[in-house]
């Protein structure tokens, strides 16, 4: 698995915000403290929350805590291949045989708000 320097700050451009994971719910609960793993059944991490673009109704990114480096990466959704509701475990796999994270400031990004909210209840349609 290979971390990026760059941090997350460069998506707060494109519109995207941060939802906590704990208000995030699933079949399973809430993706808090769901566990992230490889296709190998490795941890990567925790989801700590997710990056979302309200006007589409799209999550763009899944925010991971990695224990042992206590830092924050971006997982793209796309990475996402199975999501275990009744383990609890999400797992990915890089579609070029590694995985590709980029390491993420959970200060660069806002925090989803009321009015995103209501941008992507009144969207005219998901893109």
């Amino acid at each position: 698995m290979k971390r990026d320097a760059h941090t997350g700050a460069t998506h707060s451009a494109d519109g995207l915000c941060y939802l906590a994971a704990a208000q995030v719910e699933w079949p399973g609960g809430t993706l808090a403290d769901v566990l992230l793993c490889n296709k190998d059944d490795e941890s990567v991490g925790t989801v700590d929350g997710v990056l979302i673009h309200p006007p589409s109704r799209r999550v763009r990114f899944f925010v991971v805590h990695v224990v042992p480096i206590n830092g924050f990466f971006l997982v793209p959704i796309e990475e996402i291949v199975h999501v275990d509701a009744a383990a609890g475990v999400a797992r990915l796999e890089a579609a070029t045989g590694e995985l590709r994270l980029a390491r993420f400031d959970p200060r660069a990004v806002r925090t989803f708000s009321d009015d995103d909210a209501i941008t992507a209840m009144c969207a005219p349609h998901a893109a």
